[in-house]
């Protein structure tokens, strides 16, 4: 997930390959989404409502909220077992409201995963201001992309900003971030990671993201490494096509896996993309990233990007991508944004076909049974006691930091004003 962005040259000296807030960004996309086979709704009408709930088919699922909120089908469906929610920048338009909705969702379910995208640059939702409109919202938040952050190359640095972005994120109630991202930005004409990426250096990202993680870890929140098995090397955007990429298995394995801190991660995020030397069809719905995942040894959780995104639900269909994505060995379902989309009818759909699966013998019961349990007791290990801090101090330190990776990179330090404003 994420929106487009303007591109980070790594392979240029500093200054002129650091996109300042404003410049120009390519379809700037701050939750909207991709894809066919996703339902939309009048809301005149009544909520699609889930019949006959299987619990152990909505531990695995991550819906968005509808209209911001968790209303009564999804309260409902987090007492039936819902494995948790995401929250998109249309959510969450204050710190308290995302820490009120927090609240409701673990009182409907302790064991939920509340979920959400910081990255720092303009993949933020807690500081997005959001208008409304897709598209529209603040260019940059308290901390810049992880492409500021590289070019400093201070992994201390860069341990206090996941720190301090895992303290505002307990105060919320949020469990798991959706990063560090641990692509390797290889291709200069990539168009949708470029600055997002720490380097075009796998080590550094590899320190770079290993850092990031254990400063989350170190406030109790769950770090997601992606996009796996590496989005740095493609020239398409995954949220409108499927991007391949042409690379030798063991160039690909060198120059782009290693750049994931799998050690150090509780998860890992698959990605909608092609590599023929691996295997056939998107990582995120085909069975060779499960088997990827278990040449490297990883034990962490897995989880998809959106499915709602055109690169598996515009090829197989949303209901499909959900079955697949299960097959390819995933814990966590991320179904997507709510933004021209019904919330409830994405739940309904996926629960509908992953039931159907396990009715046809396609998926194995206990095998779904046991990736909630490892979903439960990954988010139990991380669980911390929610913050009693000032919020707004949270904040502050956020913005300390980041002003702090933006002067070393060369960049003039950013106030919050300047940043709603995007200048």
């Amino acid at each position: 997930m994420g929106p487009d962005h303007g591109r980070f040259d790594h392979h240029r000296p500093a200054r002129g390959d650091l996109l300042r807030v404003g410049a120009a960004q390519s379809g700037l996309r701050a939750d909207g989404g991709g894809g066919e086979g996703v339902s939309e709704r009048s809301v005149t009408e009544p909520p699609v409502r889930i019949q006959d709930p299987d619990a152990d088919v909505l531990a695995l699922l991550l819906p968005p909220l509808p209209a911001g909120d968790v209303d009564e089908v999804i309260e409902d469906a987090l007492r039936a077992g819902l494995g948790g929610v995401v929250y998109f920048a249309h959510d969450v338009p204050t710190l308290a409201r995302a820490r009120e909705l927090s609240d409701r969702v673990h009182r409907a379910n302790p064991d939920a995963v509340v979920a959400i995208d910081e990255e720092g640059g303009p993949v933020t939702r807690l500081f997005s201001r959001f208008s409304g409109l897709p598209g529209q919202a603040r260019t940059e938040g308290p901390l810049p992309s992880a492409g500021v952050f590289g070019r400093v190359d201070d992994p201390e640095l860069t341990r206090e900003a996941g720190v301090a972005m895992g303290a505002v994120l307990t105060w919320c109630g949020i469990d798991l971030d959706f990063a560090p991202v641990a692509d390797v930005n290889s291709n200069p004409d990539n168009p949708v990671i470029g600055l997002r990426a720490y380097a075009a250096d796998p080590a550094r990202v590899r320190t770079q993201s290993a850092a990031f993680a254990a400063g989350l870890h170190q406030a109790g929140v769950l770090s997601c490494a992606k996009h796996f098995p590496g989005h740095g090397d493609t020239a398409t955007d995954s949220h409108h096509t499927l991007p391949t990429v042409e690379m030798p298995r063991d160039r690909f394995l060198a120059e782009h896996l290693a750049g994931f801190p799998l050690a150090e991660v509780d998860a890992v995020m698959t990605a909608h993309i092609e590599v023929p030397a691996l295997g056939q069809g998107p990582a995120s719905i085909s069975r060779w990233s499960a088997e990827l995942v278990a040449e490297q040894g990883f034990e962490g959780l897995v989880v998809t990007d959106a499915l709602d995104m055109a690169a598996v639900s515009g090829t197989v269909g949303f209901p499909e991508s959900c079955v697949r994505a299960l097959e390819a060995g995933a814990d966590l379902l991320c179904l997507g944004t709510s933004i021209r989309r019904d919330a409830h009818a994405m739940l309904d759909q996926a629960h509908g076909a992953i039931a159907a699966a396990l009715a046809s013998g396609r998926l194995d019961r206990s095998d779904l049974q046991t990736r909630a349990v490892r979903v439960r007791a990954a988010r139990a290990v991380r669980r911390v006691a929610a913050e009693v801090a000032d919020p707004t101090a949270l904040t502050d330190e956020l913005w300390r930091i980041g002003n702090l990776a933006r002067v070393s990179a060369g960049l003039p330090a950013l106030s919050p004003e300047a940043a709603a404003a995007g200048s």
